[in-house]
């Protein structure tokens, strides 16, 4: 449709239904060099119904990893510099409080949440909550750690 068009029609409103990248642009904002579009025009913009489908489907139950270092002193290696972090006093009741609300959830914790076995685990589970320390390392994340 061409401005025109619009002009002839004495339209009062537009109704739009957005596809594709168009989703994204908001059609009210449109400035013609005097005049936003949604100055001279009602906009309404609408889910096309070929877009959406709206039969409602069963949301799968949740599946967690979660892990934590609770206790003891622990030394990690990154990049060949020395990174020590001591148990996260709190950390322990943060995952029992998890497996108590989803019983489906899987505990790693001190030893048992090491890196190789958290890795090979993690596709099988549709959240995986880490209760553990960061560092923050600067250098080329495309090489192996140390």
């Amino acid at each position: 449709m061409h401005e025109n068009d619009l002009k002839q029609a004495k339209t009062k409103t537009i109704i739009y239904a957005p596809d594709s990248q168009l989703r994204y642009i908001p059609l009210a904002a449109l400035y013609d060099g005097e005049q936003w579009l949604v100055q001279r025009l009602n906009i309404n913009n609408i889910t096309a119904k070929s877009l959406t489908d709206f039969t409602a489907k069963p949301q799968p139950q949740p599946k967690v990893l979660a892990g934590a270092f609770v206790n003891g002193n622990y030394n990690i290696q990154v990049i060949g510099k020395n990174y020590p972090f001591k148990g996260l006093t709190y950390a322990g009741k943060e995952v029992e409080n998890l497996t108590q609300l989803l019983p489906k959830t899987t505990k790693l914790i001190d030893k048992e949440f090491s890196k190789d076995d958290t890795i090979v685990k993690m596709n099988e589970y549709n959240i995986v909550h880490l209760a553990t320390h960061a560092a923050f390392v600067p250098g080329d994340a495309s090489l192996p750690d140390s």
